[in-house]
């Protein structure tokens, strides 16, 4: 299933704990400004990543049917 995950940037507060534990799914901008996404990224990573974000900023959503998988 191929999932798409969004990035709340009012609540994210830059500590790149996704990063951390999911390269292959989230980096850090150039400028060291905050989190990008990677489009191509594994539903696995996404969820990963997203449930080491303290802020609960990122969600996961399956492209096909809209519906959120995380959180």
């Amino acid at each position: 299933m191929p999932c798409k995950a969004t990035l709340d940037q009012t609540m994210c507060i830059g500590t790149t704990q996704c990063n951390e534990v999911a390269p292959n799914g989230y980096s850090l901008n150039e400028d060291l400004s905050g989190v990008s996404i990677i489009a191509n990224a594994s539903k696995e990573q996404l969820i990963k990543g997203a449930k080491s974000c303290p802020m609960g900023a990122i969600s996961v959503v399956d492209t096909e049917t809209g519906k959120q998988v995380y959180p």
